[in-house]
């Protein structure tokens, strides 16, 4: 995009990595950017979940072929070190993404198309859809409160065992620290 190197006290990288053919080039590109003691956030579905587990074929985060990469916790340290980012950090915070990550994956358990609340609601597919998919809209209508309150449960069984649907991963670019603005 034309920036300097050490440009940027942060790059952050929102549910983008697992989308990228070259995620690594990425990464790269990222501490070339940063500059010394900056920060580089990065947030991916994390393929070592619970819900991955639970969902196998079914997990929404799975998202084939949208998502051409998956990470998990340990994958995605290795490649931010690699790079030559140190003191990286996982934690597990999404709860929305988390919660819809449980609810989308157990909906594809039950219905026949994939994902189909999740198509509806981001306008993939249209309301007209809903008449030739009039099975798995009345699923979808009747499950929503009790997967909801399954998913809440499960989200915190993810939190305690470190197993999140949603990693996000913080990392530093050796040097020094970034000035904080005050």
């Amino acid at each position: 995009a034309g920036f300097l190197p050490n440009s940027f006290d942060v790059v952050t990288m929102w549910q983008f990595l697992e989308h990228v053919a070259t995620p690594l080039d990425y990464l790269r590109a990222a501490h070339t950017l940063l500059k010394p003691g900056g920060t580089v956030l990065v947030e991916v579905p994390n393929f070592s979940s619970l819900q991955a587990s639970l969902a196998r074929e079914n997990w929404f985060h799975l998202e084939v072929p949208r998502h051409i990469f998956h990470f998990s916790p340990e994958g995605l340290t290795k490649l931010l070190e690699e790079v030559g980012f140190t003191d990286v950090r996982v934690s597990y915070t999404n709860i929305i993404l988390v919660m819809f990550g449980f609810y989308q994956s157990f909906l594809n358990m039950a219905t026949t198309r994939k994902n189909f609340v999740f198509a509806l609601g981001n306008g993939r597919i249209g309301w007209r859809d809903l008449a030739n998919n009039k099975l798995d809209a009345l699923v979808s209508v009747v499950a929503t409160l009790p997967l909801l309150a399954l998913s809440g449960l499960l989200f915190l069984l993810e939190m305690a065992t470190k197993r999140s649907g949603i990693i996000r991963v913080t990392a530093q670019k050796p040097g020094a620290r970034a000035n904080a603005a005050h």
